[in-house]
């Protein structure tokens, strides 16, 4: 379809300058990330294929990530002001574990939503076909070796990257407890694991509606994993700040400083979200409604 080819162009076009732009730090074009998921979402929604569970549960997704990109766009600060603020220490006891997950899922809820939206649109997409559903569910078999190998791999190096920024995040921050920072990018880590367990299983699933199906789809959630780590490692800059100090005004002798004010747009983050999500609605089947027979449409047997 020629539309959906100019909306696939039109969310290139619209990521790159958005990328660009946050690279340079010099915007291009104005809201052009939200511009970009509008246009991906058109996308798969021009489709015609609400109707299928792969493709609602996608278009769910995007739309959320929307929602971040709006967020995130009303919530920049000024180009004028400040990234860095002084912050002292609180006198109140020390947070919980439950208080870090908390504050975690406060910033990164809706990325979280998006992710886990993706992710089950990507487990379901080669289970339905763009018309017709199968009449009985096919037994599920044990793993094989190419899925065992992709998701332990993909599991090691999700939880190493995890393990790493954690380590990075405790050594800044001097004794303001690790468990904290891994409690609080803690959903975004269970995202990525969900991401390496779906793209093994998709490579002993059944064939998609398409042969570029499969590996369409295990790269998009591959990007999609990485991007969900790099935003687990933004979390972890901002909860210790939360969690441990209380904003105040820059005074003479600060016990530190933090520059984690709002969400940063990040251009390889970024980047890989963009990647993903394409990756994952190019390989979702479309779901084209059911072609009527001659006959039917005509009433002549």
């Amino acid at each position: 379809m020629i539309l959906r080819g100019w909306l696939l162009a039109g969310f290139v076009l619209s990521a790159l300058a958005h990328l660009v732009g946050v690279a340079s730090i010099s915007p291009l074009m104005p809201g052009a990330e939200m511009l970009a998921w509008a246009l991906l979402a058109a996308y798969v929604t021009v489709g015609g294929g609400i109707r299928l569970p792969a493709v609602r549960l996608l278009l769910a997704g995007l739309l959320a990530l929307l929602l971040v990109a709006v967020w995130a766009w009303a919530t920049r600060p000024e180009p004028t002001a400040s990234f860095g603020f002084f912050v002292y220490r609180d006198s109140l006891p020390e947070p919980s574990v439950s208080d870090a997950v908390v504050g975690g899922l406060r910033v990164s809820w809706l990325p979280v939503l998006a992710a886990v939206l993706l992710v089950a649109a990507a487990a379901v997409a080669t289970r339905t076909g763009p018309a017709h559903p199968p009449a009985a569910p096919t037994p599920v078999a044990p793993p094989g070796a190419p899925a065992v190998l992709v998701s332990a791999v993909g599991a090691a190096l999700a939880v190493g990257y995890y393990s790493a920024a954690v380590a990075a995040w405790a050594r800044s921050t001097g004794a303001y407890g690790p468990i904290h920072l891994i409690a609080a990018a803690l959903p975004a880590l269970l995202v990525a694991l969900a991401a390496v367990a779906v793209a093994g299983r998709l490579l002993d699933g059944p064939p998609g509606p398409r042969p570029a199906t499969k590996p369409l789809l295990v790269a998009g959630l591959s990007l999609t994993m990485l991007a969900v780590l790099a935003f687990a490692d933004a979390v972890m800059g901002q909860s210790w700040s939360n969690l441990y100090f209380d904003y105040e005004s820059p005074g003479p002798r600060p016990d530190a400083m933090s520059t984690a004010l709002l969400p940063v747009n990040v251009p390889v983050r970024d980047a890989l979200w963009f990647a993903g999500a394409a990756l994952l609605a190019l390989g979702c089947p479309t779901g084209r409604r059911t072609q009527v027979p001659a006959a039917m449409g005509t009433g002549k047997a």
